[in-house]
This record gives structure tokens, C-alpha cells and sequence, in this order.
């Protein structure tokens, strides 16, 4: 076994070395991310007791591949406004580790977040005009087929997971590549934001996105990930404000999909609604570990945090149950980070808010800053009810876009000659 296991290190290594090499680094870029996004559930069922290991070698390799390809360049971009206090953030993280002492899994933490770091600023850095970037969203998009193929077929073979809820109701929900149906949920959510900006940027050849809108609809219903569920709702009309010509489409697909899969609306509705308190992810039962965490964790360490990754142990020690994710990032910062990790976290979403508003005359001339806005009508309410702030195939999809939409911002606005505030 641990042959294998160098032998799946080597193979990495190598598979890294000749994608950075041999391919141009733009299409490197979204092959390695299809490489994560699709390994990432067959190595925790394959190999469980080395998955953890060989995930977190991605970041190394990414990180180490990254300088390499930069110091070949000569000249990289690093001090962009809209992630400065990202910086700031992993510093803190880097603090509360020392504080806390070494630990394997907080060390691996700040790796994660290093990565989804260096995941935005490589295509900031190699994209340099319109045709990059809209390569670059058509190849994010055409990545995303595979793991939209893979829970397509989980859907039909009923091979994704079965579910009995609390009362004996059973159905099965679909996850893919992925470790969990809410990431799955998360990372189709980055792909529906994909295709409502292509939808308006791409007009002469939008038919292709406007068939896979609702397919990727209907892929999250079927993930029964709730948070997602609502967060799709809050994007498309935010999207609907800025543009008329798609309102009667998303009307149509509001009153066919809820007709067409409302059994399987109903059930993940009534797994949340009709829990009886104390059951687990009860709201009654959530509401009482962050209670918990706040009464109890955070008052020990309130400037620097517990450490990086040590939320789900602080779970079993305060609230009394066994080791399990917070299902809040907010809270999982404050406790694993303190006020000073909170606050750079805090600072980096009110930030990039108050840019969109400083350009909010631009929007209708820039589907790209609609873009960006729509991703963090994504992110600031799915991070209050989920645990995707570690996943690197859910969390840096998120920041890969994020890379994508800020410098495509940049060259629209320069090319109408329209200053970019920041």
C-alpha cells in the first residue's frame, strides 16, 4: 500500500510537470483544476486513510509550479486591491497556528488557503485581452460538463446517495466527483453564474448555455443541498434586475421545474421544516452549537482563535457532541481565528461590496462586474449555513471565477475608456 501510494505521488508530480510544460498556460490552468475537481471523491473512497495527504499535495504542487512558471515570466501581479486582505486573513491564520502549536490539519489549512490565493491570481496574471477571457470562461464551462455528466448519471442509475430522512421518507440525492452534495451544490452554483454571464456577453452563440441552464438547475435540485437551493433564487433575480431580456425564460423555468420535480422540492423542504429540535442539522440543533462555540470557545481565545481547523474539535468539546463542521464559515473564522482573522475576512467581502457600489453607473456596461456581483450574492449567505471555506474544489472554483471576472472588469473598462474605482 504505501508503494502504491509513491507511486501515486510520482504520477502526480510527473502529470503536474507536463501540463505546466507542455500545454499553454492558460488551458494548464483549468486542466489541473479538472484534474482536483475530479479526484478528489474517488481518492477518499479509494484511498481514505492517504486522501487527506494527496488532496493537500495538490496545493503543494500548485504552489510550487506557480513560482517556477512566475520567476520563469519575470513579472507578476500580486498586490491587487480586491484580495489585499486575503493576505492579511492568512497571516492571522499563520499567528494562530504558531499560537496554537504545530498541527498537521491546521498546517494543511493554510496550504488550502494559499492555493485558492495563487488560484486567483494565475489567470489575473495571464489573462491579457477580451479573447482570454472569454476562452477562459468557455473553458471553465466546458470542465464543468464532466462532474455535471457524472451526477447526471448518478440521477439516472440512482448510484448517488439514498437518504432516509427522520419520518422514514426516502430518495436519493446526487453528489458526483465530489466529497459531499453541498459542495456539488456550491460548485454548479459558479457554473450557473458562468452561463448567465456568457447568456449576455456571447449573444450570437448563446443557444448551447441557454440548454444547459436548466440542466444545471435541475442538477442542483437533485443535490437536496437547501443552502444552494435558496441562493439560486437570490442570484437570479438579482440577474433579472440588470437584465429584461431573460425575465419571461427564468419565469418559464420557475413555474416548469417546481411542477416537474416538486416531490423532490417538497422533501428537502420538509427535512428542514418539520425536524423536531435536538435532531441533527435542526435549526434548533445548529442554533445551539453556535451558541455553544460563542459561549464558550470564543471567549478563551478571542484575539487569535483556536487555530485553523480546530472548529469540529471545539464542537465536541463544548457542545457536547461528536466531532462534526460547524455549518458556519462566519463562525468557524471567529473561532478558529479570532476578531483579528474575523475582521480581515469581514473586510474582504465589504470591500469588494463597496466597489460594486462606487461603480454602479458601470454595470450596464459591463456584464463582467454583474459577474462579480452575482458571486458574492453566491458567497456572503451560503458561508452563514455551510462549510466550504477549506474546499479547494468548492471554495476555489469560487476564487478561479473571482480571478477571471476582476481582471476581465479591468479590459472592458479600459477598452470603453471608463476609469475602474477601486
Amino acid at each position: 500500500m504505501i508503494d502504491l501510494f509513491i507511486y501515486i505521488i510520482l504520477a502526480f508530480f510527473f502529470c503536474f510537470m507536463a501540463i505546466f510544460y507542455l500545454v499553454k498556460p492558460l488551458e494548464a490552468v483549468f486542466i489541473i483544476f479538472l484534474l482536483r475537481i475530479t479526484s478528489e471523491n474517488f481518492l477518499i473512497k479509494i484511498y481514505p486513510q492517504y486522501s487527506t495527504i494527496l488532496l493537500g499535495l495538490f496545493s503543494l504542487f500548485i504552489i510550487y509550479f506557480t513560482i517556477i512558471f512566475f520567476l520563469q515570466r519575470g513579472k507578476f501581479e500580486c498586490n491587487i486591491f480586491q484580495i489585499n486582505f486575503l493576505y492579511i486573513f492568512i497571516f492571522v491564520n499563520l499567528l494562530s497556528f504558531v499560537q496554537h502549536g504545530f498541527d498537521l490539519n491546521g498546517l494543511g489549512i493554510i496550504f488550502k488557503y494559499i492555493t485558492m490565493l495563487i488560484i486567483f491570481i494565475i489567470p489575473f496574471n495571464i489573462i491579457k485581452s477580451y479573447e482570454d477571457v472569454v476562452k477562459s470562461l468557455n473553458y471553465f464551462a466546458y470542465i464543468s460538463l464532466v462532474p455535471l455528466s457524472v451526477g447526471i448519471y448518478q440521477f439516472v442509475t440512482s448510484t448517488g446517495s439514498h437518504y432516509t430522512n427522520y419520518w422514514g421518507q426516502s430518495f436519493h440525492y446526487i453528489y458526483s466527483t465530489f466529497a459531499h452534495k453541498n459542495n456539488y451544490g456550491f460548485f454548479l452554483s459558479v457554473f450557473f453564474i458562468i452561463l448567465l454571464i456568457l447568456i449576455q456577453e456571447r449573444k450570437d452563440k448563446n443557444k448551447f448555455y441557454l440548454i444547459l441552464l436548466p440542466v444545471v438547475i435541475i442538477s442542483i435540485l437533485l443535490t437536496f443541498s437547501k443552502s444552494t437551493w435558496i441562493v439560486i433564487i437570490f442570484i437570479s433575480f438579482v440577474y433579472c434586475l440588470f437584465y429584461k431580456n431573460i425575465r419571461y425564460f427564468f419565469l418559464l423555468l420557475g413555474i416548469l421545474v417546481p411542477l416537474i420535480f416538486s416531490s423532490q422540492i417538497v422533501n428537502g423542504l420538509a427535512d428542514i421544516l418539520y425536524k423536531e429540535n435536538a435532531q441533527r442539522n435542526s435549526i434548533d440543533f445548529r442554533t445551539n452549537i453556535n451558541i455553544n462555540l460563542l459561549k464558550y470557545a470564543f471567549p478563551e481565545k478571542p484575539l487569535l482563535g483556536h487555530g485553523p481547523g480546530s472548529a469540529d474539535g471545539l464542537i465536541e468539546r463544548y457542545a457536547f457532541y461528536k466531532k462534526i463542521p460547524p455549518h458556519n464559515d462566519y463562525l468557524r473564522i471567529l473561532v478558529e481565528n479570532g476578531i483579528f482573522g474575523f475582521l480581515s475576512f469581514f473586510i474582504f467581502l465589504s470591500s469588494n461590496l463597496f466597489i460594486f457600489y462606487k461603480n454602479k453607473y458601470s454595470f450596464r456596461d459591463n456584464n463582467f462586474l454583474v459577474g462579480n456581483l452575482l458571486l458574492f450574492v453566491l458567497l456572503i449567505p451560503v458561508l452563514l449555513t455551510s462549510n466550504i471555506i477549506h474546499g479547494v474544489s468548492t471554495f476555489g472554483s469560487w476564487f478561479l471565477l473571482f480571478g477571471i471576472f476582476t481582471r476581465a472588469i479591468i479590459i472592458r473598462q479600459s477598452s470603453y475608456k471608463i476609469t475602474y474605482e477601486v
